[in-house]
């Protein structure tokens, strides 16, 4: 359960092991992209075009069998199935410059690279992109089989370039779309454990400029990061030195704790063994450490001797947590100066903050102009302004002196009443500069409405915001036998934080699914207390569409959550095995569950931060069941850690700016995405890529044909950058969602009954030994 790194998505496999069906693409995590092919998630590819050599049978069947039992993703074949393998497989050979298969093609075909390099490029427009290179064991054209959507990219020979070929309908006929697991999402998660950091260096004022403008400038940062409004984002740093030959990081290490800035000599970056690149004064490495524990993707090794800074894994955010803060109560202190905002509570007040945007004037410029509409309220925060309307008047703003006030102005606040006010006066800044801070009318209003409405609402004794929560804990479901009391039938699935396993209570025979954690990984990753949030929440929740909890027990080496079952398999499971991407009608059912139960979660404060196909599991009825609440947490005002799985985090978490549960929309709008295009909005080959493409947002994104307009305006409503503008993060709240026209053929109320009938469903008994498929049904 919980991350993309599910070794066994299925939920009713019957070995009695965990055992390995992923396999997991190294993804490049530093600046130098790997060779490795994406993590865990199938690469969409478009199609191909006529092959540059001819197809052959491989008369060395041995030696093709040996090959093939030792790629990752079929070693969880049996032999037998392997040795059938050899038998359909064609080889093809390609020339360096030749094309596999061209982007918007139809997929036929799904590969193995059996020697050589291959070069994943997707064009766009008169540009193309290479997003990564693959080599030998790496496998594509995948997605397209599994989603009978077309070819995303073109896949061309880098080398001279052996593959192994397997059609659609061997494909199909062999069963390797139940049996082949191609996903494995790793959701990030960032532990408490000890980095043995060293004591910060002294610098000079040079010297921290240096490390953040370095930072500053790295491609994969600056497009995540304002590190130059993080004022003591340097502070921690420290100076290394490395000898000739010195490998500062090594390829696969998986304590990767420090980031590093060169600050002296010149390094080589090695990926297998090969050179791909070299780093100078300037340069840095190591970046997703900053972030998160991750493997390291390339060696780095000094050519001279040489020096660097290194920030310990963390660090940033603080500094990111200690910058936003800062930069929240000061917009705080200036909203409370507003006489026209005192209608609404601070965590409202706390929702526009980010909407403030910091505007510098020079001498002489003009706020407002006589007659002028006043279409945003601007806060003067620094400076002096001459004010002309029946008489002149001269303003200004700062800090006293003393110290001990601050006095402000504000101007055009009849904005924030409607449309139609325009300026009495004329306003024009005296000083050589002056600091406003501007809130935009239009944006004001799409949150709550007009001040005016609020007025209204108030003096009805209408409660604006409904921000309080019920966060008691129900026990009334625990049931009250031991774990000896239970007995163990089988292992479900594998898990990034826990085994799932099928149990049965020993007197009734009544059966229930347990995740089981190591003690030993929660010490050493430092999650004592995530796991006893995690328990909290569950029980904190009740809800038709998440799934309950009924009991947790100690063992000597584990910890198990005894909960509810839902036999039918995880959504990203079943949408593969049945080729349901793009069904309008699964889509909007699933999706309308989804929302059922974030507007649950939400209801007690709680982020869930881990949507995703995988953390949705189908019950008997065809309905779904939210599990892994590993990730969750109980948010009031934000919180800064980065959790998740990358490609469904929204950018205010990607920045480090603090979040709140209007993240869970943003992953909604994803997963809508997902569920109709069969692939993520903004993959990328690796999770800084990917980090890229979200921060760029959703107008380099290009919809698949398959995704109806009014689909397109959902996904589009929940997936804005700003937290505020989501569909139910404005005025109106969730309801904004449920009138949304992509549901207008749905009832909510039978929805919420479980009244309407499921568009599909899968149902199971355990016969002993095994699961006995009863009846699987659907519309497609």
């Amino acid at each position: 359960m919980g991350g993309r790194s599910s070794k066994n998505d299925a939920p009713l496999e019957l070995d009695e092991s965990p055992k390995s069906r992923a396999f997991t693409r190294q993804a490049p995590l530093d600046k130098t992209p790997s060779p490795k092919s994406p993590t865990g998630r199938p690469f969409l590819a478009r199609s191909w075009s006529a092959l540059s050599a001819s197809g052959r049978k491989d008369d060395n069947r041995q030696e093709l069998m040996e090959f093939l039992c030792q790629v990752p993703l079929l070693r969880c074949l049996p032999r037998a199935k392997v040795a059938l393998l050899t038998e359909v497989v064609v080889t093809q050979r390609f020339s360096p410059g030749s094309n596999v298969f061209q982007q918007g093609d139809e997929g036929d075909s799904f590969f193995v690279i059996r020697s050589g390099t291959a070069a994943v490029v997707r064009e766009e427009e008169d540009n193309e992109e290479e997003l990564m290179i693959l080599k030998m064991g790496d496998f594509f054209g995948e997605r397209a089989l599994l989603t009978s959507d077309v070819r995303s990219a073109t896949v061309r020979a880098d080398t001279q370039l052996t593959v192994l070929e397997l059609s659609r309908e061997q494909f199909d006929a062999m069963g390797l779309r139940e049996e082949l697991d191609f996903h494995g999402r790793k959701s990030l998660l960032v532990g408490s454990h000890l980095v043995n950091s060293r004591t910060p260096a002294e610098k000079t004022r040079e010297e921290l400029k240096f490390i953040r403008d370095s930072v500053a400038k790295n491609e994969n940062l600056s497009s995540i990061l304002d590190v130059r409004n993080m004022p003591h984002f340097a502070d921690p740093a420290w100076k290394e030195e490395f000898g000739a030959g010195q490998a500062v990081i090594e390829q696969g290490d998986t304590e990767a704790d420090f980031f590093y800035v060169v600050r002296s000599g010149d390094f080589q970056i090695i990926i297998d063994d090969m050179v791909t690149g070299s780093l100078g004064k300037g340069d840095c490495f190591g970046e997703l450490s900053l972030i998160c524990s991750a493997p390291r993707t390339a060696t780095v090794r000094a050519t001279t001797f040489s020096t660097a800074w290194v920030l310990p894994r963390g660090w940033l955010k603080s500094a990111a947590e200690e910058s936003a803060r800062i930069a929240s109560r000061l917009a705080m202190v200036y909203l409370n100066q507003v006489k026209s905002l005192d209608v609404l509570l601070q965590a409202e007040k706390e929702l526009i903050a980010p909407l403030l945007t910091k505007c510098e004037f020079e001498m002489k410029e003009t706020i407002f102009r006589l007659g002028e509409e006043e279409t945003s309220m601007y806060i003067l925060t620094k400076g002096r302004v001459r004010v002309e309307s029946d008489e002149v008047v001269e303003l200004d703003a700062g800090i006293s002196e003393d110290g001990s006030s601050l006095r402000v102005h504000v101007f055009g606040d009849r904005a924030l009443f409607g449309d139609g006010y325009s300026s009495d006066r004329s306003i024009k800044v005296s000083s050589s500069k002056a600091t406003c801070y501007r809130l935009d009318g239009v944006d004001f209003m799409t949150i709550f409405g007009s001040c005016q409405d609020i007025l209204d609402q108030s003096r009805k004794g209408i409660d604006f915001t409904g921000l309080e929560s019920d966060d008691r804990m129900n026990f009334s479901r625990l049931v009250q036998f031991q774990k000896k009391d239970l007995h163990r039938l089988t292992f479900l699935r594998a898990g990034q934080f826990g085994n799932l396993e099928l149990w049965h209570h020993n007197k009734t025979g009544v059966q229930y699914m347990v995740k089981s954690v190591s003690k030993g990984y929660i010490m050493e990753q430092g999650l004592q207390k995530k796991i006893t949030e995690e328990r909290d929440i569950m029980l904190m929740l009740d809800s038709s569409f998440i799934i309950s909890l009924f009991q947790t027990f100690t063992g000597n080496e584990k910890l198990y959550f005894l909960m509810e079952t839902a036999l039918g398999g995880d959504l990203y499971s079943v949408y593969v095995k049945n080729a349901l991407h793009g069904s309008q009608a699964h889509a909007q059912f699933y999706s309308a569950l989804m929302v059922l139960a974030l507007e649950h979660i939400h209801g007690k404060r709680v982020a869930y931060r881990d949507l995703k196909p995988e953390n949705v599991f189908l019950s008997a009825t065809g309905y779904v069941k939210l599990v892994e609440f590993s990730l969750a947490k109980v948010v009031h005002g934000r919180t800064y850690t980065i959790v998740g799985t990358p490609e469904y985090l929204a950018p205010e978490m990607i920045g480090v700016s603090g979040h709140n549960q209007a993240v869970d929309w943003w992953a909604l709008g994803i997963f809508i995405f997902e569920l109709l295009a069969g692939q993520t909005p903004f993959e990328g080959s690796n999770p800084m890529q990917t980090f890229g493409k979200t921060m760029a947002g959703m107008d380099k994104v290009t919809f698949p044909s398959k995704v109806s307009p009014s689909a397109q305006r959902v996904i589009q409503g929940l997936l804005r950058r700003a937290p505020a503008f989501r569909l139910p993060m404005k005025k109106g709240g969730v309801k904004n969602l449920k009138e949304a026209d992509y549901y207008i053929d749905l009832d909510w109320r039978q929805l919420q009954m479980q009244a309407a009938e499921a568009p599909f469903q899968r149902r199971w008994k355990w016969l002993g030994r095994c699961f006995c498929q009863l009846e699987s049904e659907g519309r497609h």
